[in-house]
């Protein structure tokens, strides 16, 4: 069960940092295995965008994933051990979506 943590952990974290490179809205995707953080910025200083935290949160959680805003603007993910591969990569199409929803600029 560890390994299989570390290894989907491992997995989420990369394609969040790879949505991090691309979005204004992530200043910072940090984690250790399932446990992972990741802050919501706006503008060019990387202010904490609180309320965007939240639409992210209440959006996500329409979509039917938990998840709470800890230090008002980092979304905590705490997925079950039981997660596959396939949960998470419907978790990012979800993110994705709702990002694009809340902040409405990507990056190229």
């Amino acid at each position: 069960m560890c390994e299989k943590a570390a290894r989907l952990g491992d997995y989420l974290i990369n394609e969040l940092r790879h949505l991090e490179a691309t979005s204004e809205a992530i200043g910072e995707v940090r984690g250790k295995g399932l446990f992972v953080g990741i802050e919501i910025v706006e503008g060019d200083n990387h202010d904490k965008a609180h309320q965007k935290a939240q639409q992210i949160k209440r959006l996500m959680q329409e979509g039917g994933f938990l998840l709470t805003v800890y230090g008002g603007s980092t979304i905590r993910l705490t997925p079950p051990l039981i997660i596959e591969q396939d949960h998470i990569d419907h978790f990012i199409e979800t993110f994705i979506s709702v990002l694009k929803k809340v902040t409405g600029v990507e990056r190229d």
